[in-house]
């Protein structure tokens, strides 16, 4: 080694060799190790009284807790319009070139209601990355969601109210008023669409 010339190794020209090991899916082994101590886990639940039962439960919770990935929660807020779901596409673009978040080039509320999006790094037996959940609002739900938008647009439209001296608020008020005409258009557009497929909406 002493009689090698200078500049005749360095550490950036060294490739790794070609080893199973090496080329390890590490998201799929901490999944599958996730997947190890679920089950044993479900099984102890089982007997929520024994203390030793108890105890390995708790155990396996830690390992879960070890080998699963960290997640990372950010939240975009801003008046409709501005750009939210035109910056979600962005970040999770799919390979397959559709869109994650419904947008509209004339800045009307697509996703009218808060939506969580979660991107993870192992895929399916489909080979898809994304998975869909759908919630459905009961009828009580629906109509408490409603009310609050109708008095937030009559706070605006509404002849009898008073007007806000702080042109701040003015401006959210306006803005709010304009959401909750958006998802009346976009609830009056589906129901005139189920009606002319013949599937009504009550």
């Amino acid at each position: 080694m002493r009689n090698l010339p200078r500049g005749a190794y360095h550490p950036t020209q060294e490739s790794l060799p070609d080893h199973p090991f090496l080329h390890l899916d590490l998201n799929s082994i901490d999944d599958a190790l996730v997947s190890t101590y679920q089950y044993p886990s479900e099984i102890l639940q089982l007997a929520p009284d024994n203390a030793q039962c108890a105890e390995l439960t708790q155990r396996c919770h830690e390992h879960i807790n070890k080998y699963e990935t960290t997640a990372m929660v950010f939240a975009l807020i801003g008046q409709t319009g501005i750009g939210k779901s035109t910056i979600i596409n962005a970040l999770l673009s799919s390979s397959a070139g559709g869109s994650i978040a419904q947008t509209d080039p004339g800045s009307k509320a697509c996703t009218s209601t808060a939506v969580y999006y979660k991107y993870i790094t192992a895929t399916d037996n489909e080979g898809s990355a994304y998975k869909t959940c759908v919630n459905f609002l009961s009828g009580d739900e629906l109509r408490g969601m409603l009310k609050l938008l109708k008095e937030e647009y009559l706070a605006v439209h509404s002849p009898g109210e008073p007007i806000d001296d702080d042109p701040a608020d003015q401006e959210i008020d306006a803005t709010m008023a304009a959401h909750a005409e958006n998802v009346f258009k976009m609830i009056w557009e589906g129901r005139r669409s189920n009606r002319n497929s013949g599937t009504e909406i009550s």
